[in-house]
């Protein structure tokens, strides 16, 4: 059981700003075992290393 009640907004807040970033948001869960959240937001070059070697 819970301890500390929550508002239910976090999950919905974490997508709106992974969306914005252009990422995604996935859920794997297993009963019993846990759940995992995998966030995925795509790299950041400044337009003047778009074109820079690694």
């Amino acid at each position: 059981k819970r301890r500390h009640k929550g508002t239910g907004l976090g999950l919905a807040l974490v997508k709106e700003i992974v969306e914005a970033h252009r990422g995604t948001v996935a859920v794997a869960s297993q009963v019993g075992q846990g759940t995992t959240f995998t966030l995925t937001i795509p790299g950041y070059r400044p337009a003047n290393q778009a074109d820079a070697p690694e």
